[in-house]
C-alpha cells in the first residue's frame, strides 16, 4: 500500500502541468517601471480643465500620439480638455535611447560593451523608452514645482511605442492625482491594448 501511495505521488510530481510563467516572463508581456510623486494637497480632481501644450523637436510625432492617448484617459476619468482657460497643464516628455548591454566576447570571455544584443543568428537593438509627465497649475510651470510628476520606463522598440503607449499611460496615469503605493515594477499583457 505504501509503495502504491509513493508511486502515485511520484507520478503526480513528474507529470503535473508546468506552472504558468510569471507575467513578466510571458512572451506577450510588457514590463515597465512606474514612478510618481505628488507635492502637497493642491491637486485638482474630476471636472478640472486641463491642457497639454504642443511639443517641438525630434520626438514631436511620438509625443503627439502619447498626448492624444493621455487626453483620452484623462477625459475618461472626468477631466475636461480646455485650450483657452485650463486649470492645470500636463507637460509630456518622451525619449527612446539605446540600452547598454554587456555580452561575453572572445575566447577569454572578457565583457565587452555593445549596443547590439546577439541572439542566435540575428541581431536585435534594444531601447529604453521613457515617458514623463509633469502637472503644473496654470501659470506656474516656469518657476514653481509640479503638483504631480511621474514617469514610466520600458524596454522595447521605439517603433512599438504607439502600440504600447495605452498600457504604459494607463499604469502611469493610474498614479494620478495621488500615487497608489503599488510596486514600481509591473507587467501587463500587450493583448489588453487591442
Amino acid at each position: 500500500m505504501r509503495i502504491l501511495i509513493l508511486l502515485t505521488a511520484l507520478l503526480l510530481l513528474l507529470f503535473s502541468a508546468a506552472s504558468p510563467l510569471p507575467a513578466s516572463d510571458h512572451p506577450g508581456a510588457l514590463s515597465m517601471t512606474v514612478r510618481a510623486e505628488a507635492s502637497g494637497d493642491g491637486i485638482p480632481g474630476k471636472g478640472t480643465r486641463f491642457r497639454i501644450p504642443p511639443v517641438a523637436g525630434e520626438e514631436r510625432r511620438a509625443v503627439e500620439a502619447i498626448a492624444a492617448e493621455a487626453a483620452r484617459i484623462l477625459e475618461g476619468r472626468g477631466y475636461v480638455r480646455e485650450g483657452e482657460r485650463p486649470g492645470i497643464l500636463f507637460s509630456i516628455a518622451y525619449e527612446c535611447l539605446p540600452l547598454r548591454i554587456e555580452t561575453a566576447a572572445g575566447p577569454g570571455g572578457d565583457l565587452k560593451d555593445e549596443r547590439l544584443y546577439v541572439k542566435g543568428s540575428f541581431t536585435e537593438t534594444r531601447f529604453s523608452r521613457k515617458i514623463g509627465i509633469r502637472v503644473f497649475e496654470t501659470g506656474s510651470s516656469a518657476g514653481g514645482p509640479p503638483l504631480w510628476s511621474g514617469e514610466v520606463e520600458s524596454a522595447g522598440s521605439c517603433g512599438d511605442t504607439p502600440t504600447d503607449a495605452p498600457l504604459l499611460l494607463e499604469e502611469l496615469l493610474g498614479e494620478f492625482p495621488r500615487p497608489t503605493g503599488r510596486p514600481a515594477e509591473r507587467a501587463r499583457s500587450r493583448w489588453e491594448a487591442r
